[in-house]
């Protein structure tokens, strides 16, 4: 496909199958894609409520969220939310740019996890070091860092108009 190529496709393994096997691997290719999308929303969304409840638990979002159904002993409020807001994402913009403010999300959740652990062993030093943070602080700090950049760039092409890419950081 090359890059002119890439840039064209709309999902990228479909169309190199389609080149390399044909149309029927096109198809077959683009089925699995879609099944592994929806598999993948569908795990964020359970994933996202329980996220909810605990924080809910812990007293740093809505305590409302932190009740378990006794019927069935899962946060069926925080699941109804997540749920609610999946659907107003998925009715309020098109797939690719739900994606894309998912993805910077993630990003910056992720990013916002692993800084944590700098600030509790910088403020609880009363804490034993039980475990050993493989790399720590450069390979955490790295981390942080690529996703910081990655997070400028994703925001810079959403203030631009342009779909988030990492292109500019890769030099494509």
């Amino acid at each position: 496909l090359g890059l002119d190529g890439l840039r064209r496709v709309g999902e990228a393994g479909s169309a190199a199958a389609a080149v390399i096997f044909g149309d029927r691997a096109e198809v077959a290719t683009a089925i699995v894609v879609a099944v592994a999308m929806v598999a993948s929303l569908n795990g964020a969304m359970w994933g996202g409520a329980r996220v909810a409840y605990a924080m809910a638990s812990e007293g740093v979002f809505l305590r409302s969220f932190a009740r378990l159904s006794p019927k069935t002993g899962v946060p069926t409020r925080a699941i109804w939310y997540q749920a609610a807001w999946v659907g107003v994402l998925v009715f309020s913009e098109s797939f690719e740019q739900t994606l894309n403010l998912v993805s910077v999300s993630m990003v910056l959740a992720g990013s916002i996890t692993v800084s944590a652990l700098f600030v509790l062993r910088f403020k609880r030093k009363d804490i034993p070091r039980t475990f050993r943070a493989f790399g720590y602080p450069w390979l955490p700090l790295f981390y942080v860092l690529s996703n910081l950049a990655v997070l400028v760039v994703m925001l810079a092409d959403f203030v631009n108009g342009e779909q988030a890419s990492l292109y500019p950081l890769l030099g494509l």
